[in-house]
């Protein structure tokens, strides 16, 4: 499995190395769907223009702007953008969070946490071995825990917030909405309603017509849909194929 970092979980003198890699393949959320040009179906680019001044602007040009509300926008200095990148990658146990603290409508991601096992030398192979025993003790670790282990990390220079999960044999790392981005849910007093013996009985009766199934057996109609029409597409011929052919045509 292709890593997306290699970093170290760390309390106090602890230290493990250990392999950060993404849980779903993709998480762009990309429909795959692109802008094509009508005449040689070649991909179309987007041109920097200002929205203000209308003007082009090179790469080399561009700044960045930090985005407080419509009337308060201030531009950061590249000095300003190394220090925000300068941030430590290690994942660091801050402490253990009761179950009631922890709700999973805060989880914004999910990422395996594998142990550092790549061996590149013969002479690493110890190293090796006890770095995958390090691994299973933090996993016996956060099974017995009667809490949940609470860390930070960053992925690509942004701080997040995490907890250990163990599924099976892997160490899994729930990325959770710190608490300033999650919103105020201003509804709650207009769901606290009590049913009658009538309206509980009623929604035994909805449990009892769910069936079961199995996650597994649950696809994406979209993916399938997309792969039946692509199917049906004849591959676009290699550039130099169409040159060839071009080139024996004119003879």
């Amino acid at each position: 499995m292709r890593a997306l970092q290699t970093t170290r979980v760390i309390h106090k003198a602890l230290q493990i190395p250990i392999r950060v890699c993404n849980v779903v393949k993709s998480t762009s959320g990309s429909t795959g769907l692109t802008n094509a040009c009508p005449d040689c179906e070649a991909s179309l680019t987007k041109q920097d223009l200002c929205t203000s001044c209308n003007k082009p602007v090179s790469y080399g040009q561009i700044k960045k702007k930090y985005v407080l509300d419509e009337n308060d926008q201030r531009i950061l200095t590249e000095k300003e953008l190394d220090d925000l990148k300068n941030i430590d990658n290690d994942i660091k146990i801050v402490g253990t969070v009761s179950e009631d603290q922890f709700s999973e409508s805060k989880i914004v991601g999910a990422y395996y946490l594998l142990p550092s096992s790549k061996l590149k030398k013969k002479s690493e192979r110890n190293q090796v071995i006890q770095n995958i025993k390090h691994y299973a003790k933090l996993r016996q670790a956060v099974t017995d825990c009667p809490d949940l282990i609470a860390v930070t990390f960053s992925i690509r220079q942004k701080e997040k917030l995490g907890i250990l999960k163990v599924e099976g044999k892997t160490i899994v790392l729930l990325t959770i909405a710190f608490n300033e981005y999650v919103q105020d849910n201003d509804e709650l007093a207009d769901l606290d309603v009590t049913l009658t013996t009538k309206e509980k009985e009623d929604s035994k009766k909805l449990v009892k017509s769910i069936g079961k199934t199995d996650l597994t057996n649950i696809t994406d109609t979209y993916k399938e849909k997309l792969e039946a029409i692509l199917s049906g597409k004849p591959e676009p011929k290699a550039k130099a194929v169409e040159q060839e052919d071009e080139m024996w045509g004119s003879l």
